[in-house]
């Protein structure tokens, strides 16, 4: 070796020596055994079968025999278009006694008897005294929310119904000292109010169980644009159409009367007031 290595240029020779001595140390060393029998076949069987495996080759449901969830509005469209509508609906009493006001400026009515018209509000304040009532007494068969949201929903429009033939006549004509029946059109908008607190009560219960539980949080944007879009086209839609003469309280309150009345055809058609996912989800 050593005439080899003194006949070979001085590079050649270092580089043969390196390999030399590497060749010499994978001989000289003691094969690695496995600390447990066993435990080098079942690693590399393991290994050999994530090779095998493919992407394409894994189920759609995850891998763990379950359905994916839904996400996303998937399943809550029809239940956050319900409560939209249910909202809106309690915003058109409040906005229409809103608007009374200007009515009563134009009839010449005091301060006095405004101020007591202004306590037709109280409802929603005080709500919560039969809020447990609504919340424990129901027909189990027809619906924990629908028991009492039906009946306050229909009694609202039979009520504008019957009121748009004398709320022009409790009103009164136009003109200084004409005079309205601010009493009578007090106790008919408490009512108004009361059955929309009521509705309120089982409605807001309903936004915790029709929707899914990832979209919970949007019951209360569906409070919030809701009503605010009700207070909005009766009060402005209102004052805009009788400022041209395009209509009376009278006529206004029956076209509501009647939107109420066939909006509780829709709740009545709602099978449940649970949520139910979607085919092919998972129940939350």
């Amino acid at each position: 070796v050593a005439r080899c290595l003194h006949a070979i240029p001085p590079r050649r020779a270092l580089f043969c020596a390196i390999l030399a001595a590497a060749s010499a140390t994978k001989m000289s060393a003691p094969e690695a055994k496995p600390l447990l029998p066993g435990h080098s076949s079942l690693t590399s069987r393991r290994t050999a079968a994530a090779d095998v495996e493919s992407p394409h080759s894994r189920r759609p449901d995850g891998g763990d025999g379950k359905p994916k969830e839904p996400s996303g509005l998937k399943g809550d469209w029809g239940a956050i278009a319900l409560l939209l509508l249910l909202y809106t609906l309690q915003g058109v009493p409040m906005g229409l006694s809103g608007s009374l006001p200007m009515l009563f400026q134009e009839r010449g009515v005091s301060m006095m008897e405004q101020a007591v018209f202004s306590t037709v509000a109280y409802p929603f304040a005080f709500k919560l005294l039969w809020a447990p009532l609504v919340d424990t007494l129901y027909l189990p068969r027809f619906g924990r929310r629908k028991t009492w949201i039906v009946p306050a929903q229909a009694c609202i429009g039979l009520l504008l119904l019957s009121s748009s033939l004398r709320v022009n006549d409790l009103l009164g004509p136009v003109g200084e000292g004409a005079g309205s029946d601010v009493r009578s059109l007090t106790a008919l908008f408490f009512v108004f109010y009361f059955l929309a607190a009521t509705q309120d009560i089982a409605v807001d219960g309903l936004a915790l169980t029709i929707l899914s539980e990832r979209n919970k949080e949007l019951g209360a944007t569906c409070n919030a644009i809701g009503q605010t879009l009700g207070y909005f086209l009766a009060y402005v839609g209102f004052l805009g159409l009788n400022a041209y003469g395009l209509t009376s309280l009278g006529s206004f309150m029956a076209f509501w009367g009647w939107l109420f009345l066939g909006s509780t055809l829709w709740v009545l058609g709602v099978r449940n007031d649970e949520y139910t996912a979607p085919e092919g989800g998972v129940a939350e």
